[in-house]
Parts: structure tokens; C-alpha cells; sequence
């Protein structure tokens, strides 16, 4: 299975553990979106970090599906990175269910 996930933006900046934790989140939301698309799909995200230098950073992440049939993009953003990275994928999941009606199926 090739997993196709691209990051760009203030990614590089994260230390080697916050890296870690975003890719195997996308990593594990990867085989969820490829079936409820039934479709080759493959990741952009996009992460945006404010106030790098000060003590609290908030992170925006930006993240879009791309299917054959399909571009999908949503966005979230919050003071934890975690958070903000499961906030972004939930709302990918709810809107491809939007679309789809997935669970109908």
C-alpha cells in the first residue's frame, strides 16, 4: 500500500517528536478516507505555526484529499497540536460523509 502524504509549510520547524505524532496520525487516517472514497487517495497538509519564538504557539493546519474524482480541503487550528491535528482530520471525515453519505452505504 503507497501511502501518499506531502507536508509543507512550518512542518520542518516542529521537533523530531511533534513530527512524529502529526505523520502517524495522518498515517493511521490514511486507510479510513481510502475506503470511505474507494478510491487511490493522497494527503496535503499544510501546518502554520504562530509566535514560533514565544512561549505558547498556535497551530493552524491546512488539509486537503486529493481523489481522481475529488479535491476535499478543510482547515482547523488551536493552541495544541494534537488537538489541532485530530480536529482537522475529524472534519475531513465529516466532510466526505457530507458528500457521500457514506454511512448510508
Amino acid at each position: 500500500m503507497t501511502q501518499v502524504i506531502s507536508f509543507s509549510g512550518d512542518f520542518d520547524f516542529l521537533d523530531e517528536i511533534d513530527q512524529q505524532l502529526v505523520v502517524k496520525v495522518f498515517e493511521n487516517f490514511y486507510p479510513k478516507v481510502k475506503r470511505m472514497l474507494s478510491n487511490e487517495v493522497s494527503f496535503e497538509v499544510s501546518l502554520k505555526m504562530y509566535k514560533r519564538l514565544g512561549t505558547r504557539k498556535k497551530f493552524a493546519m491546512g488539509f486537503r484529499v486529493v481523489a481522481p474524482t475529488d479535491i476535499f480541503e478543510v482547515s482547523a487550528a488551536d493552541w495544541d497540536l494534537a488537538r489541532t491535528t485530530h480536529k482537522v482530520c475529524d472534519k475531513m471525515a465529516t466532510e466526505i460523509e457530507g458528500r457521500f453519505h457514506v454511512s448510508d452505504k
